[in-house]
């Protein structure tokens, strides 16, 4: 049996085709007799931080991540400079605070068991360089 730990940005609850077609692969695994862990995001607090889906244990972490749209109603002089920027920003701060949170979780999670294998699926291929950086630590 071999530990499996899963970082995705989204999963269960969230229903598309990547979500969908990652769910199909980890029930393999879990057929199979390995423990199967997904660090997912959740943009709604009310979807519970720690589940069991179909034999996958689900960790969430929190997130506005969403947020970078929010900038399209912003009434500046040269718009679409502003504009430009001011998503730019938004962007950064999600991403490098998403980062952050996924490092808390995985240290969490890592006093508890060890991983034999970390993988990063699913866009945006931001998480596929968290999955590197805690493989190359440990």
């Amino acid at each position: 049996m071999s530990t499996y730990l899963i970082i995705s940005d989204e999963f269960y609850p969230y229903e598309n085709a990547s979500t969908n077609c990652l769910l199909k692969v980890l029930q393999q695994l879990v057929a199979l007799g390995n423990d199967v862990t997904v660090l997912s995001c959740a943009y709604d607090k009310n979807i519970p931080s720690e589940e069991e889906y179909k034999g996958c244990k689900i960790k969430r972490i929190y997130s506005n991540n969403k947020l970078p749209y929010c900038y399209i109603n912003f009434p500046f002089e040269n718009e679409k400079t502003h504009k430009k920027l001011f998503n730019f920003m938004l962007m950064l701060y999600g991403t490098v605070t998403k980062k952050i949170k996924y490092i808390k979780q995985y240290k969490r999670l890592k006093k508890r068991k060890t991983f034999d294998y970390i993988m990063s699926v699913h866009c945006p291929s931001k998480n596929h360089d968290l999955a590197y950086m805690i493989t190359k630590k440990d």
